[in-house]
C-alpha cells in the first residue's frame, strides 16, 4: 500500500474537502425526481444502493446529495468520502481496497481511528460491483455498528441484488435509476413543473377508473387537459416526443443534436456495458455472440420470440441464449414480457417478447439515428410499442408498489401488445400509431374484456392524434399517455 498516494487520489476525488462545495461541472442543473427519494432516505441507517445502467446519471446524483449534505444538512465536509471503484490510480497503491482506503481516509483526513468518530461519515462507493467481496466488507463495518451511512452505486442488479441478500439481508434498500421518461425529458428541456401536476392528476383519475371500473372519469381529465394546452404547446410536445422516439431517454445525451456524436456515444453505452459489466462479471467468453444476440432483438421488434429461434439463428445452446439473456436483462439493456395467462403452464408454453429498455440504445443498435426514422411508421410503430412497455413497468410500480411489476402480452388470433397487471385487474392496451382506422383493435380489446369479465375494466389504444372514449375502450395519443405514466 503506497498511503502518499491514497491520500492524494482522495484529495483529487474529494473537492469538497477545500472547497465546501461539489464543483458545479459534477452537479448538472437538472434534478430528477429520484433525488427527491435519495434525500428522504440518507438518514436511514439502512445501506442505501442506487443501481442501473451505465451513463443513466448515478454519479451525478451521488454528487448532487453530497452537494445536499454540505449545504442543506451542514456536514463537515472531511465526513464525506467519495470512491470511484473504477479508479486505477487507487487499485493500484492498496492491496486491500477497501479497508486501505478507509484506513488511509480515517488516518489522514479524519485523524482518528475507524470507529472512534463521534459525528455521522457519509461513505459513497460508485460502480462498487468492480470491487471483489465487497458485500461481506460492508457487512463486517455494519456489523462493527460504526457511524457510517453507506451509499453504493451500481450497474449490474445481479451483484448487487445478490450480493447483499447474501450477506446484508434486510440491511440494504434499493434506489433504481433508469433512463429519463418522457415527462422527466419535458422537465430537463423546459423547467417546466406544471407538467407534474398534469401526470399526478392523471394517475389520480385512472386509479378512480379503475376503482370504480368506468374509463370516463380518466378520459375526462385527458380530454381537459387537451383542450388546455394550446396549439403550441401540443407541437412543441411533439417535437419533444419525436426527439425521444429517436434518442431515448439517457441524461447526458438530451442536448446532442449531432445525430454522428449521437450513434457513438449510445454505442459506447453499450460496449461498455458488454465488456465491462458482463464480460467481466460473469466471465462470458463469447461477447461477439451477446452483442450479436441484442442486435438481433432489437431488428426483431416488438415480436415474441423463443429461446429455440434465437437459438438456432446465433447457433449457440439453447441454455447460453437464457444465460445471456438474463445478463443483459441484469444489466438493464433488455426486458421481457410474458404471456398473460392465469395457468402457469401456459404462460410458460408461449414465447415471451423481449424489449430493448431504451429506444436510443435500440436504433444505435439498427444504425438508425436519422431523420428518415421519423418518416417509417412501421419502426416508430414498434419503437412506441418499446417505449408504452417501459413506461407503463414504472407506471405498474406506482401503482401497485412492487419492485418487480409485470407487463405482459396476450394473443387469441389476433395480439395484444400490452397487458397492464394488477392484483384484482388488468388492462389491455394495443400501440397503435398511426392514423388509421382503430375498429380492428378496438374489437379485440373488447375481446379480451369479454374472456377476462370481472378482470379488465377497460382498455386503451395508445394512437398518434387520436383522443377519444368508444364504449370501453380509451383513445389516448402517444404524448398524452405518456405523461400519465
Amino acid at each position: 500500500m503506497n498511503e502518499e498516494k491514497l491520500v492524494k487520489q482522495l484529495d483529487h476525488l474529494n473537492d469538497w474537502w477545500s472547497t465546501a462545495q461539489v464543483p458545479k461541472n459534477k452537479l448538472k442543473s437538472f434534478e430528477r425526481r429520484d433525488l427527491f427519494f435519495i434525500k428522504r432516505d440518507i438518514s436511514k441507517q439502512e445501506i442505501l444502493a442506487i443501481i442501473g445502467p451505465r451513463q443513466v446519471g448515478k454519479t451525478t446524483l451521488i454528487y448532487q446529495t453530497i452537494q445536499y449534505l454540505l449545504t442543506e444538512k451542514n456536514i463537515n465536509p472531511s465526513n464525506i468520502l467519495f470512491i470511484s471503484s473504477d479508479n486505477e490510480v487507487l487499485k493500484l497503491n492498496s492491496n486491500d481496497f477497501l479497508e486501505d482506503i478507509l484506513n488511509t481516509y480515517f488516518k489522514y483526513r479524519l485523524k482518528q481511528p475507524i470507529g472512534q468518530s463521534r459525528e455521522k461519515i457519509y461513505l459513497f462507493l460508485d460502480e462498487i460491483q468492480s470491487m471483489d467481496n465487497w458485500n461481506y466488507k460492508l457487512k463486517n463495518w455494519v456489523d462493527q455498528k460504526l457511524n457510517i451511512k453507506i451509499i453504493v452505486s451500481g450497474s449490474s442488479s445481479t451483484h448487487i441484488l445478490k450480493g447483499g441478500n447474501e450477506s446484508l439481508a434486510g440491511r440494504m434498500q434499493t434506489q433504481l435509476i433508469l433512463p429519463l421518461k418522457f415527462l422527466e425529458v419535458i422537465q430537463y428541456k423546459t423547467n417546466n413543473e406544471t407538467i407534474c401536476d398534469i401526470n399526478e392528476n392523471l394517475r389520480e383519475k385512472l386509479k378512480k377508473s379503475i376503482k370504480l371500473s368506468n374509463p370516463t372519469h380518466l378520459f375526462n381529465e385527458l380530454n381537459s387537459i387537451n383542450m388546455t394546452l394550446t396549439t403550441t404547446t401540443k407541437e412543441q410536445l411533439q417535437i419533444y416526443l419525436n426527439n425521444y422516439l429517436l434518442k431515448g431517454g439517457y441524461p447526458s445525451l438530451l442536448d446532442t443534436d449531432n445525430y454522428y456524436d449521437l450513434s457513438r456515444s449510445l454505442d459506447n453505452y453499450i460496449q461498455s456495458t458488454i465488456y465491462r459489466d458482463i464480460v467481466r462479471l460473469y466471465e462470458i467468453r463469447r461477447p461477439k455472440t451477446l452483442s450479436a444476440l441484442i442486435t438481433y432483438i432489437a431488428q426483431s421488434g416488438a415480436h415474441a420470440i423463443t429461446y429455440t429461434k434465437l437459438s438456432n439463428h446465433l447457433k449457440i445452446r439453447k441454455e447460453t441464449i437464457e444465460s445471456y439473456l438474463e445478463y443483459l436483462e441484469n444489466t438493464f439493456l433488455i426486458s421481457e414480457s410474458d404471456f398473460y395467462s392465469t395457468n402457469l403452464k401456459v404462460k410458460q408454453r408461449n414465447p415471451k417478447k423481449i424489449y430493448i429498455r431504451d429506444p436510443g440504445i435500440r436504433n444505435s443498435l439498427l444504425h438508425q439515428i436519422t431523420d428518415d426514422l421519423l418518416k417509417d411508421p412501421a419502426e416508430l410503430g414498434i419503437i412506441a410499442q418499446t417505449i408504452c412497455y417501459d413506461h407503463l413497468k414504472r407506471l405498474s410500480f406506482y401503482l401497485l408498489k412492487s419492485e418487480n411489476p409485470t407487463i405482459s402480452y396476450w394473443h387469441n388470433g389476433k395480439e395484444i401488445d400490452l397487458i397492464l397487471e394488477g392484483t384484482k385487474w388488468n388492462i389491455p392496451i394495443e400501440v397503435k400509431y398511426t392514423n388509421q382506422n382503430k375498429k380492428d383493435a378496438i374489437k379485440e380489446i373488447n375481446k379480451f374484456i369479454n374472456e377476462n369479465k370481472n378482470k379488465a375494466p377497460f382498455g386503451i389504444i395508445v394512437t398518434k392524434n387520436t383522443l377519444d372514449l368508444k364504449d370501453n375502450t380509451l383513445l389516448i395519443p402517444l404524448w398524452l399517455f405518456l405523461l400519465m405514466c
